[in-house]
């Protein structure tokens, strides 16, 4: 078997994921197959449809268990609170490496409380994002979606796009199916300044027109418009993940910086940021990462 490059495995995965398509792949060639798959956040629905047995099947699956528990015990805590859980429900099958959770800001201090008695602890409180951990368990708590404590997406306006929804047999409250499209998009290029397989499968599973409308409410738009892109130019042959280069990912956050009122009052921020020892880390990871 002949060894495949990164664009050649990319369509592969892409093709077996959205349309079914069951290659035949051995060796050297699979295992490409299986790393993509691990950068492009689709790895477990990958070995699912690829029929793939083996560690790395098994220890996937055990991860999704493990996620599915971690979640039902989140939503049990919450339960009540004004609250959705997000970046979590994907059009395909998906491992998490920690759990999202939009929360009024009116619900903040209850909710920490309420996940305190259930064994979590505060790691990390930002302005608009707090972090608590219990054992391998991380859940992030957001007021409003956020990078260095800039806002880049409405928390109020994203809760009135919430349903009630099955998650692997967890009943939990999470967003409409357009408005994970628009944060998947949103996420992915103003806070990790990289595209994914899974975010573009998710993106074009459930965007549709209420996702660009909610997208220009939230001043989204653009962060949507490139994801857009992104998918002409994989269809065109380039691979994912596609990394944003960083000035134009600076670029983008100064246009949402100038058109977003709420990033713009929360601009003090990014300057403490900037200011902290955290901002050499982030550009040095930025610099050298391929995925997140």
């Amino acid at each position: 078997m002949k060894a495949l490059g990164r664009a050649e495995a990319t369509r592969i995965l892409y093709s077996a994921i959205a349309r079914g398509e069951r290659p035949r792949l051995s060796g050297e060639a699979l295992e490409t197959l299986v790393e993509t798959a691990a950068l492009n956040k689709v790895l477990l629905h990958a070995l699912r449809v690829l029929g793939v047995e083996g560690p790395i099947r098994e220890r996937e699956e055990r991860r999704l268990k493990t996620v599915i528990e971690d979640v039902a015990s989140v939503a049990r805590a919450l339960k009540g609170l004004d609250h959705a859980f997000f970046k979590l429900v994907k059009p395909i099958t998906y491992v998490p490496a920690d759990i999202d959770v939009l929360i009024d800001s009116d619900g903040l201090r209850e909710a920490v409380a309420r996940l305190r008695m259930a064994g979590y602890r505060v790691e990390v409180a930002e302005s608009y994002c707090l972090t608590m951990i219990k054992g391998g368990s991380i859940v992030d708590l957001y007021i409003h979606p956020s990078v260095g404590g800039v806002v880049y997406a409405d928390g109020r306006l994203l809760l009135e796009h919430r349903r009630e929804t099955d998650y692997h047999g967890v009943e939990i409250t999470s967003l409409e199916r357009h408005a994970e499209a628009v944060m998947a998009a949103a996420h992915a290029v103003y806070k990790e300044g990289i595209y994914t397989l899974n975010d573009m499968i998710t993106v074009e599973a459930w965007l549709g027109r209420r996702g660009l409308r909610l997208a220009a409410e939230i001043r989204c738009s653009t962060a949507v418009k490139y994801a857009l892109s992104v998918h002409e130019t994989f269809r065109r042959g380039q691979p994912l993940p596609h990394k944003v280069p960083l000035a134009r990912w600076l670029a983008l956050l100064g246009g949402k910086l100038v058109g977003d009122g709420l990033t713009r009052a929360t601009a003090g921020e990014a300057i403490r940021y900037l200011a902290s020892k955290r901002i050499g880390r982030m550009v040095m990871s930025r610099a050298v990462r391929v995925s997140y």
